[in-house]
């Protein structure tokens, strides 16, 4: 783990793998050893996902949570297997053979994820939808039920994405981002009026965040307000 924080996961992986091989332990046993395998398996994922390997990673994670769903690490796998999904365009799947956003749903869900990782996914599940909509793609997700329109993939994005300043406003970094991916996607829709609120309240609740830069340069290229209507 000290290597894998280092940086250097290619020098863990011999270690990881020496534990595969030679601390076999049964699933779904008391065997202690199943801990290590556990820990090897997120450790392997987590190599092939920094060197771009994303289809190995995603097949390591998949292991973990299907062998170890006790694990202390399955919340982070499940979240790192969404992104690898979700970049091999994987978005949609079934509650037996999840996709990327069977799996963020999950974690948001989840009474055991943490704040920031539901935060994440929450902000991941925003920025697929946009790339649904680049992509004109279609998904169950949109779907509202028998003789009712789709939603719009970029509004529930933006709904997605204030969310996370709806409900971890203590995660300013988080909530910045998404608020700013709101905010570009009001201007590109022409709403800029909805823009500058979203992102004067960027600028008023989240000033030490790292998209406050960016987010300053979005409000001033706004056109001006539009003039309230007379009494």
């Amino acid at each position: 783990n000290a290597l894998l924080a280092a940086g250097q996961g290619e020098e863990a992986r011999p270690v990881f793998e020496r534990i595969r091989k030679e601390f076999p332990a049964k699933v779904g046993t008391k065997d202690p050893r199943q801990h290590a395998q556990a820990a090897a398996l997120f450790g392997l994922g987590q190599i092939d996902f920094q060197a771009n390997r994303k289809a190995e990673a995603e097949k390591h994670f998949a292991e973990l949570t299907r062998d170890y769903p006790w694990s202390d690490k399955v919340q982070e796998a499940n979240y790192l297997r969404a992104q690898a999904l979700a970049e091999a365009g994987k978005y949609d799947g079934t509650k037996k053979d999840p996709a990327a956003f069977e799996l963020w749903i999950g974690i948001i869900e989840s009474g055991t994820a943490t704040n920031e990782m539901k935060a994440k996914s929450m902000l991941a599940f925003g920025q697929a939808l946009e790339a649904l909509a680049a992509k004109k793609l279609s998904s169950p997700q949109l779907e509202q039920g028998v003789g009712k329109p789709p939603l719009d993939p970029l509004d529930l994005a933006v709904s997605y994405y204030q969310k996370i300043d709806l409900y971890y406003d203590n995660l300013p970094e988080l909530s910045g981002q998404g608020l700013l991916r709101a905010a570009k996607i009001r201007r590109a829709q022409q709403k800029n009026d909805e823009a500058r609120k979203i992102v004067s309240s960027l600028l008023s609740k989240y000033a030490t965040a790292s998209v406050t830069s960016e987010a300053s340069e979005l409000l001033q290229s706004l056109p001006a307000a539009s003039a309230s209507p007379a009494p």
